[in-house]
């Protein structure tokens, strides 16, 4: 049975700069695939940086929790400012994750949306003028919040309403 990553087991392997984030062995890894007083970390296909400890893999902004803290983060680490590679602890939240979602700081790429946050194509022909639509979810509900005749009056109509409905917003 694999025993839970300490606060000691961490502090006996790398060290942490909470001013930049980064983390450092302490001690060569036995195949010298890791030397001592190098920076560790790999960033992740998904943007996010890993680390080995004792041959399991964690990622790095949660360890950061761990050493500032001395405890796992209880909830889901939300990157305040939006950069996966920023472990810096002041950029570190702990949160849950309706509140880690609500922190996005760009659209998601599909066909509908535009390339703003809250904003996506009207489909409806009859409003051309308006081509614009802006919507938010509260609560597990999508409010709509108008249409608008253009991207970035949409985009500053989801915004208002975000920085109002959402308690993770931070711009």
């Amino acid at each position: 049975m694999r025993r839970e990553l300490s606060v000691e087991i961490l502090r006996n392997n790398v060290s942490y700069s909470p001013e930049t984030g980064v983390f450092t062995r302490i001690k060569n890894h036995p195949k010298r695939k890791y030397l001592a007083g190098s920076i560790t970390g790999v960033q992740r296909p998904d943007g996010y940086i890993q680390i080995m400890i004792d041959g399991k893999i964690y990622l790095a902004h949660r360890l950061a929790w761990l050493y500032v803290h001395g405890v796992m983060p209880k909830k889901n680490i939300d990157h305040i400012n939006g950069v996966k590679t920023d472990n810096r602890i002041e950029n570190l939240r702990d949160v849950a994750q309706s509140v880690n979602l609500q922190n996005l700081q760009r659209a998601r790429k599909n066909r509908k949306s535009s390339r703003l946050l809250g904003v996506s194509h009207s489909n409806r022909g009859t409003c051309l003028a308006r081509p614009y639509r802006a919507r938010i979810v509260v609560d597990g509900r999508e409010l709509s919040l108008g249409t608008f005749a253009t991207e970035q009056e949409a985009h500053q109509a989801y915004l208002a309403a975000k920085r109002i409905h959402h308690e993770g917003c931070v711009i």
